[in-house]
C-alpha cells in the first residue's frame, strides 16, 4: 500500500459510511484492487 487516503469522521457513522460509499462509486475500478486504499478514523 503505497498511498491511502485518510478520512476523518465525526459527523456521524452514516454521514461517513454514505461518503465511503460514494468514493467507491466514483472510483474507476476494473478489479478488486483497483480500489482506493483508504483508513477510516470514526469515534465520537
Amino acid at each position: 500500500m503505497k498511498n491511502f487516503l485518510t478520512i476523518l469522521g465525526g459527523m456521524g457513522t452514516l454521514a461517513t459510511e454514505s461518503y465511503v460509499r460514494l468514493l467507491d462509486k466514483k472510483t474507476e475500478t476494473h478489479k478488486d484492487q483497483d480500489h482506493l486504499d483508504y483508513i477510516v478514523v470514526n469515534h465520537y
